[in-house]
């Protein structure tokens, strides 16, 4: 698992260097330091405590939030 959250933030991360909006880039970012830091708690011995979505998926703005549900 911590090897999937290390992967996911690779992901954000590179998806925040082509993203156009502001918004978009931030949000990515935020999502892979959560997913860092999940990663970081699981190589510390802390595990995961809940698997949820990063929390900055829920400070998206919402006309983001809306073109998810699609």
């Amino acid at each position: 698992m911590k090897n999937d959250l290390i992967q996911l933030a690779q992901i954000c991360l590179e998806h925040s260097r082509r993203a156009k909006a502001p918004e978009v880039t931030a949000a990515l970012r935020r999502m892979a330091r959560e997913y860092q830091r999940r990663a970081q708690r699981i190589r510390a011995g802390e595990g995961v405590k809940r698997l949820t979505a990063p929390m900055s998926a829920h400070f998206l703005p919402p006309h983001l939030r809306a073109q998810e549900r699609c």
